[in-house]
């Protein structure tokens, strides 16, 4: 059964190469759901032979966590990979009715993507991390400049432009890991970190905290993110938005917790520093998106401030608040997701002046997008309300009383914004012919509409979920106890 887990890292590589032969062609998008189908197949196959608590660890090749790289699979990772999985999924079932050029190279570059952020919640050695960090980055500047238009090209270039700076962090900050304690592993390194001196502990945790937020988008290193977002065609900037800045966060907060513990980050007052960056991303994200002509963009600078809950959750150590972000982080890939797709089918060259009247035209599209901006605004009864304050008494448990009223107050700045759209939509226009959507894609929306609701009405239940799952994270001891025993 641990094969599984090589086989969800090695599948998408599998299909994407399948594409690229001539039944692949005719068949791009039946290929590509396929393939990620049979991947979330695995993911529940794994999740069924976990137990509370348990972790697998698959040592490649059979070397020890010493010598070799090991694949180290728990709660954690499958809550992250399965976001990943469902995103890459409907993102390909919209894309299947888009007008989009060579698509068996579209899907392929897709299940790449999706390859380079299961290696990323899946691998326990740093420099792996960073190889499969790169593979996605590189991906994703192919996707965002896919249509080989002006804005898509310069978009992709501001991307690399910035991600590169984020990635040398990530791989000097591993290089100096290695120096001090002669592992590439996680936890076979965790013990010499512990030991060094604290001006190397600070580096290394300044440039990891540096790396992964330009990845994710954190402030201060969210300028490229805008740009790349808005040019990248619809479908991709709804997985990027809704998975891969969420792997970003979860990379940055695995390694940390591994090699520091939570206990001596509290030391350091790290929780301090990153909820301050939160708050930067909160202001900064929810300020920029008013008075936005174009939607997308408007899309992106919420999904920074998002990024600022995410992080604020996480950083006051406590249940309550990594409860609240990982909810949060399957909320908002969810919901930012639908709105993207929103974006791609309602909009005229994604401009917001063109949704006057399209109550009139495609009431069902009109009342999903109301439901999907209430839920990012963190309206009841929609998922984001939960998550959300879930943070916020997270927050005020650990102290931080501003934070908590900040995401308070954030939520009605976002209202202000999502309002005139509503405003706009449902405003009578002379434009009468009905806009008629491929029925695969109105579906996808009302799908994510539907599970947004849903997940809050069941939300007693999903409360301890969630919590067995942010104990992974918390108590990362289960983690590294199965990868020490395998040597």
């Amino acid at each position: 059964m641990n094969e599984l887990v090589v086989f969800v890292l090695i599948y998408p590589l599998l299909f994407a190469v399948a594409l690229q032969n001539r039944v692949g062609k005719e068949n791009p998008y039946k290929v590509g759901i396929t393939g990620i189908i049979m991947g979330i197949l695995a993911l529940v196959l794994l999740n069924n032979t976990l137990g509370k608590g348990e972790v697998i660890a698959y040592p490649v090749g059979g070397w020890g966590y010493l010598k070799g790289i090991v694949i180290a699979v728990d709660q954690l990772s499958l809550l992250l990979g399965g976001l990943i999985h469902f995103i890459g999924l409907i993102t390909l079932l919209f894309s299947s009715k888009q007008f989009i050029l060579k698509p068996h190279i579209f899907v392929s570059l897709v299940l790449l993507c999706i390859m380079g952020l299961n290696g990323m919640v899946l691998t326990a050695d740093l420099f792996n991390l960073f190889v499969f960090l790169e593979l996605a980055s590189l991906v994703s500047y192919a996707l965002v400049g896919y249509n080989k238009e002006a804005e898509g090209l310069e978009g992709a270039f501001k991307y690399v432009l910035m991600s590169f700076g984020g990635s040398m962090l990530v791989l000097w900050a591993t290089a100096l890991v290695y120096g001090i304690s002669g592992s590439l592993n996680i936890v076979g390194a965790a013990e010499a970190v512990r030991q060094a001196p604290h001006f190397l502990q600070i580096t290394i945790i300044v440039m990891y905290v540096s790396g992964f937020s330009v990845k994710a988008g954190l402030f201060p290193a969210h300028a490229w993110k805008a740009d790349a977002y808005t040019a990248a065609p619809a479908p991709v900037g709804a997985l990027l938005s809704g998975a891969s800045s969420k792997v970003a966060i979860y990379a940055l907060f695995r390694v940390l917790s591994v090699l520091f513990g939570w206990s001596m980050l509290s030391d350091m007052n790290l929780g301090v520093i990153l909820a301050t960056l939160g708050l930067g991303s909160i202001f900064i994200g929810h300020m920029l998106a008013f008075g936005q002509s174009r939607l997308k963009r408007l899309l992106t600078y919420s999904s920074i401030a998002h990024i600022g809950y995410i992080i604020i959750g996480l950083s006051v150590f406590n249940m309550l608040g990594t409860v609240g972000a990982l909810f949060h982080m399957v909320n908002h890939g969810l919901l930012k997701a639908g709105l993207f797709y929103f974006a791609a089918v309602a909009t005229e060259n994604d401009e917001i002046g063109s949704l006057k009247g399209l109550f009139r035209r495609s009431p069902g599209l009109a009342i999903s997008f109301v439901a999907m901006a209430l839920g990012m605004a963190g309206v009841p009864p929609l998922n984001g309300f939960l998550s959300k304050w879930l943070i916020v008494m997270g927050a005020m448990e650990a102290g931080f009383y501003i934070h908590a009223a900040v995401i308070v107050i954030a939520g009605l700045m976002a209202l202000f914004y999502y309002v005139p759209l509503v405003q706009i939509i449902f405003t009578p226009s002379d434009e009468k012919q009905v806009l008629v959507l491929e029925r695969s894609q109105m579906c996808v929306i009302k799908t994510v509409v539907a599970i947004s609701v849903v997940l809050f009405f069941i939300g007693n239940w999903v409360y301890p979920v969630f919590q067995e799952v942010a104990s992974n994270l918390i108590y990362p001891d289960g983690y590294i106890d199965a990868i020490l025993n395998l040597n």
